[in-house]
Formats: structure tokens, C-alpha cells, sequence
């Protein structure tokens, strides 16, 4: 199972980038996982919700080095149940670029994967997440759309972004707890896509303004 995110990085900084895994109604039982980053990755961490509760990481290298890349088996296994929720996050350093660095399977190009051993075996091998075109509009103060994606449009304005005027806490929080765009990839290529919070915290908030927004009302 893979784990990931598709994003671009800002130079002389790091934002955190996050996936979502999908479960099978029956669960799984976890053995252990790989984190995968590139030259840029510093800290990686598997975070695991249960009904909004945070429960302990199913894995964290707060020292991640591109160079030294293995698994990590546990000595409890872990259970992931129905509901449950899984976000990866990865914290990455380029200060020492000064251009854009964008999500690829290139070095020097990014990526935030965990590979995880568990069982039993579904018939499922990736499931990844983005954040929605409007999100990252108003993180970078653009008017994105998909258009622009498709046209090229899209890697040519963060190429030529002006990264030295933009406030990268207020970048990463809008995309944090902005709607993502989740992947479902099954093994006999059927694709399921759903849009949702990948952070607990802002799902966790979101319920509670509705919940007194219903017993005000």
C-alpha cells in the first residue's frame, strides 16, 4: 500500500504535505512501514485518528535522510479499524534552493510516501491526496482552476511566484485544514476519488461549529 501527496515547495522554506489512506470495511492489521521522501525530506510521520481522537504515530523519523531508507517493523501489531484515518505528514528544508521544487519521481523533484505491511491482502495499491484547486488559490492569492493545469498554466505561475513576499505560515495552514482531493487507486483499476479534510483537527473543528450551529438554531 502506498501512501501519498502530490504538492509543490516553496524555495528557502519547508510545508508539510499530507495523503489519506482508504480502508476496507473489514480493516487491517499493520506489521510496519517505509517512509519515502527525496532529498528535501526531514521529518515524516504517520499520524493514525480514531472518531477524531489522535492515537499514538504509526511511525515518525524526525532525522529522515534520503540515503538511509528502510522498514520499520513493529513489535505489537497495529489495528487500523473501519473509520479510522491515516495522515502522513512531511516536513522539508529548501533553503538552500532558490526555484521552485515540484512533486515527481525525479531526486530532485518531492514526494511524501509511507509503504505499510499489513494483511489481510486488498485488492487496492495506492491512495493518494491534493489539496482542491480553490484551496491552493486563495493559500497563494491566485485564481487557479483546472484549466490551467491542463493548459500548463499551472507550473509556469508557481515557477515564477514570487515566494520571498509570501507568508509560508499562512500557506501551510490553508493547506492543512483546506479540502483535499483523495485517490483511491484499486488493483483492477478502478479509481474512486472523494473530497474530505485530510486533517482530523479540521474535520474535528468543522463538526463542532455544525454541532452549535444545530443546538443554537
Amino acid at each position: 500500500m502506498i501512501i501519498g501527496s502530490s504538492y509543490s515547495l516553496d524555495p528557502n522554506s519547508g510545508v508539510m504535505v499530507w495523503g489519506v489512506m482508504a480502508l476496507p470495511k473489514d480493516g487491517i492489521q499493520v506489521l510496519g512501514l517505509l517512509f519515502h521522501a527525496h532529498l528535501l525530506g526531514r521529518h515524516v510521520k504517520a499520524r493514525h485518528f480514531r472518531k477524531y481522537e489522535e492515537l499514538p504515530p504509526l511511525g515518525e523519523d524526525a532525522n529522515y535522510d534520503f540515503n538511509y531508507q528502510e522498514y520499520r517493523y513493529y513489535q505489537d501489531e497495529v489495528r487500523i479499524f473501519p473509520g479510522d484515518q491515516v495522515t502522513v505528514e512531511c516536513t522539508y528544508d529548501s533553503r538552500t534552493r532558490n526555484f521552485t521544487t515540484f512533486g515527481g519521481e525525479s531526486t530532485r523533484e518531492e514526494m511524501c510516501l509511507a509503504f505499510f505491511l499489513y494483511y489481510p491482502r486488498m485488492e487496492r495499491f495506492a491512495s493518494v491526496s491534493v489539496p482542491q484547486f480553490d484551496v491552493i488559490s486563495e493559500a497563494l492569492r491566485r485564481n487557479f482552476t483546472k484549466v490551467d493545469m491542463y493548459r500548463g498554466n499551472l507550473e509556469e505561475e508557481l515557477l515564477n511566484y514570487n515566494w520571498k513576499m509570501a507568508n509560508v505560515d499562512r500557506i501551510e495552514k490553508a493547506l492543512r485544514f483546506g479540502l483535499h482531493e483523495t485517490h483511491c487507486y484499486f488493483g483492477n483499476g478502478v479509481k474512486n476519488s472523494v473530497s474530505g479534510n485530510c486533517c482530523c483537527e479540521a474535520a474535528k473543528a468543522f463538526k463542532i461549529i455544525v454541532y452549535l450551529l444545530e443546538h443554537h438554531y
